[in-house]
């Protein structure tokens, strides 16, 4: 199973987000270059509220791309391969 480190994603727009810190319910927070917070929940990247709660789903053409073929694992925050059956 393949294991990709999360430090930085590339949104579906070509855009960069960043992983900042984990919020105080250990949810990850990423920053894009233009200072943007983002947070991510099954596999979908939200924009966040002042109080790092996520607020609403980006657009189906800017998730990233990666979300097709790894999911995102919180407890290591980082990207697995999806298991096929």
């Amino acid at each position: 199973q393949e294991t990709l480190l999360c430090n930085e994603i590339t949104l579906g727009n070509g855009s960069k987000i960043m992983f900042s810190y984990y919020d105080n319910f250990a949810n990850p927070i990423f920053v894009s270059e233009k200072g943007v917070r983002f947070t991510i929940e099954n596999d979908t990247v939200y924009s966040v509220t002042d109080y790092d709660e996520a607020c609403s789903a980006l657009p189906q053409s800017l998730q990233p791309d990666v979300f097709q073929s790894h999911t995102y694992d919180f407890s290591k925050g980082d990207l697995r391969e999806r298991r096929t059956v």
